[in-house]
């Protein structure tokens, strides 16, 4: 389904889709309602949801099962030319006021991933910003994605994706009350947090800032030993707005044992990292 141009007031319910693309790729629109969809996608880049300056969303009681995200929000154009609005479509390039709860979600590659690819605009860092994902389950992750090398899973793994890149502003970004079936094999990172230099994911310059993500009321399920710890990292520049400030981990249990703080990796211009357990 594709909604794009403009759109606004658009409620999508009580459909199965099966995909040759994308589930749902929404651009410059206002106002979408998913209600009881049930996605399937297969192909390369196959995403569930994938929104590009949408504002005003709830997605729910759905399930997505996608060869890549399941959950992509974004504030650039899509990297598929043929998905692309005209420039004069793009009023505000902002993505914001979503809400995703009641949802079941299965995926080759990754469940959410917020921020990313973004504008490169260093006047108004195009935010995507008031996103809260709650009630949840996911039941199957990627098992080894892009290769075994450390390297690439410290880059490319994470259930829990929030990145910036090409200047991109995220914030106020809320998870909570999710289940995680781990999935034999898959060996990379619960949470990845990144305010990502020059050169990150298909050419893009260097993020912006990343402020207020609340992870809270996350259980995980069959973890294996070997998984990579939760990654928080920040370029380092001399301007110091450039960087990730305020992430709280509350109540994240592992087969029932706690997050730890000194588990994490922090890198770079951080602060505000916040664990807090019962």
């Amino acid at each position: 389904i594709y909604v794009h141009a403009d759109c606004d007031d658009i409620i999508l319910q009580d459909a199965t889709l099966i995909c040759e693309f994308r589930g749902v790729c929404a651009r410059n629109s206002t106002n979408i309602t998913i209600d009881n969809i049930k996605s399937f996608s297969a192909a390369v880049n196959g995403d569930g949801i994938n929104y590009i300056n949408v504002v005003g969303s709830e997605i729910k009681n759905s399930y997505f099962q996608s060869s890549d995200d399941c959950i992509a929000i974004f504030t650039s154009v899509d990297s598929i030319l043929t998905l692309w609005d005209a420039p004069e479509h793009t009023k505000e390039a902002r993505s914001a006021d979503i809400t995703i709860h009641d949802c079941l979600f299965w995926t080759n590659a990754r469940i959410f991933m917020i921020g990313g690819h973004a504008t490169c605009n260093k006047e108004l860092h195009d935010p995507v910003e008031n996103i809260k994902i709650y009630d949840c389950e996911v039941a199957t992750i990627a098992s080894n994605i892009n290769g075994e090398t450390y390297e690439h899973r410290l880059y490319w793994s994470g259930i829990f994706r929030v990145l910036s890149q090409s200047e991109g502003l995220v914030r106020n970004i809320f998870f909570e009350n999710i289940t995680v079936n781990w999935t034999k094999g898959y060996n990379g990172k619960p949470f990845h947090v990144e305010v990502r230099g020059n050169g990150a994911s298909y050419s893009e310059s260097s993020g912006y800032r990343i402020e207020n993500v609340s992870f809270k009321d996350i259980r995980f399920f069959d973890v294996p030993d070997d998984y990579l710890p939760t990654y928080i990292k920040s370029v380092e520049y001399q301007n110091t707005e450039y960087c990730v400030d305020g992430v709280t981990f509350e109540n994240i249990t592992f087969d029932g044992d706690t997050l730890a703080a000194e588990s994490l990796i922090i890198q770079g211009n951080t602060q505000n990292i916040t664990v807090i357990n019962p």
